[in-house]
C-alpha cells in the first residue's frame, strides 16, 4: 500500500512541474517569437503562430504627448539597484487592417503595447535630481494562421497598422513555411 501512494504521490508531482514548464516559443501569446523587421519566422504546415515584433512609435504616427500620457515614469518604482524601472501599457487604439495573405491564412493583431525601456538611471544626490536614459517602443504580437495544405515557401504577409486617429502604415512579416521546422 506505501508502494502505491509513493509512486502516485511522484506521478503527481512529476505531472505539477510538467504543468510549469515553459511553453514552446511562438506558441501562445506569452511567449511569442520575437522578431525584427524583414527577419524571416519559419513555421510548419497548419501551425498556430505568436510573433512579437517591436516599432518605432514615430513610424505609426504616435508623438511624444500620446506617449507621456500612456507611459507615464513612476519615479517611485525602483529595481534592487535603485533604477527607475520600465514601463509597458496594453494599447487598444492599433488597428491591423487590409491584410493580404495567401487563400486559408490569416493574421491578426493578438495583443498591443507601447513601452518605455529605461536603458539608465542617475541620481545627481547634490541637486536632489534624478535623470533617466529611456526607449520608446510599440510591441505588437501578431497571430499567424498557416493552413495544413501550405507548401514550402517563403511569403510576404502584408498588412496595414494604424494607430487611430493617423494614417495606416505599410507592414510586413516574412514567413518561410517548412514541413520540418522544429
Amino acid at each position: 500500500m506505501k508502494k502505491i501512494v509513493r509512486f502516485t504521490l511522484l506521478g503527481l508531482g512529476l505531472l505539477v512541474l510538467g504543468a510549469c514548464a515553459p511553453a514552446p516559443a511562438g506558441s501562445g501569446i506569452s511567449s511569442p517569437i520575437a522578431a525584427s523587421a524583414l527577419q524571416t519566422v519559419t513555421v510548419r504546415p497548419g501551425q498556430n503562430l505568436f510573433v512579437s515584433t517591436l516599432l518605432n512609435p514615430t513610424y505609426l504616427g504616435i508623438d511624444d504627448s500620446q506617449i507621456d500620457a500612456t507611459v507615464p515614469v513612476n519615479w517611485e518604482r525602483r529595481d534592487v539597484n535603485n533604477n527607475v524601472q520600465s514601463i509597458e501599457t496594453p494599447i487598444d487604439w492599433i488597428l491591423l487592417g487590409e491584410p493580404d495573405v495567401p487563400a486559408g491564412w490569416s493574421i491578426s493583431l493578438a495583443k498591443a503595447e507601447l513601452v518605455r525601456q529605461i536603458l539608465s538611471t542617475r541620481e545627481d544626490r547634490a541637486r536632489g535630481e534624478t535623470s533617466i536614459r529611456y526607449r520608446d517602443q510599440v510591441r505588437l504580437v501578431y497571430n499567424v494562421k498557416v493552413p495544413q495544405n501550405a507548401p514550402e515557401d517563403v511569403y510576404n504577409l502584408s498588412f496595414k497598422l494604424r494607430a487611430l486617429p493617423k494614417e495606416a502604415q505599410p507592414a510586413i512579416l516574412i514567413v518561410n513555411v517548412e514541413k520540418n521546422a522544429k
